[in-house]
């Protein structure tokens, strides 16, 4: 009998805490904390739908199929969050700038731009990387793969500035939300 009591009260304050996620989720602007916020709620459902009795249960199946509803919905979401994409493009433009060590590394040996990215050692790329390809004028292109930034490009162009080169970077038709810092701060 201890138990059943103890088991109800848990239900209910459990209840009370879905009912405070559901309210965050409501409440929090970003993907991510909305996500958070219904598999809080999701996960606090359960006793009530477990340990609870009549309108308890009842109470745990709504909350619970809202949860995962919620939380499926905003994973989904994880995809065009520029937070997540900058973090993709961020790891596209480390392999992107090794590849322009070794251009530079060519231009400096032979006192020319590669002709393609075939006189280049290929680079293991990330998912993010679809290809990359290195111009006549020394511009390597790095086509990109994730979900809002698919068969985009960041361009990565290099200046020589006495005797050096410096690489700078721009997006061909990306949001600046998604371009990796280097990027948004390029001229």
């Amino acid at each position: 009998m201890i138990f059943k009591g103890a088991g109800r009260s848990l239900a209910q304050l459990m209840a009370a805490f879905s009912v405070i996620a559901f309210i965050g989720g409501m409440l929090i602007m970003s993907p991510a904390g909305r996500f958070i916020s219904f598999l809080v709620m999701a996960v606090t459902a359960l006793p009530a739908l477990l340990l609870g009795t009549g309108k308890l249960r009842i109470f745990g199946i709504i909350f619970l199929i809202i949860g995962i509803g919620g939380t499926a919905t905003f994973f989904r979401a994880f995809d065009k969050d520029p937070y997540f994409v900058r973090a993709k493009l961020d790891s596209a433009y480390k392999t992107g700038m090794k590849y322009a060590d070794d251009v530079t590394v060519y231009r400096t040996r032979y006192g020319k731009w590669p002709s393609g990215s075939e006189e280049m050692k290929p680079a293991k790329y990330p998912p993010s990387v679809k290809s990359i390809s290195v111009e006549a004028d020394g511009r390597i292109s790095v086509a990109l793969t994730p979900a809002p930034v698919a068969d985009k490009s960041l361009i990565l162009i290099p200046l020589e500035k006495q005797g050096v080169f410096v690489w700078t970077c721009s997006g061909e038709g990306i949001s600046k939300a998604y371009l990796p810092d280097k990027c948004r701060q390029s001229p």
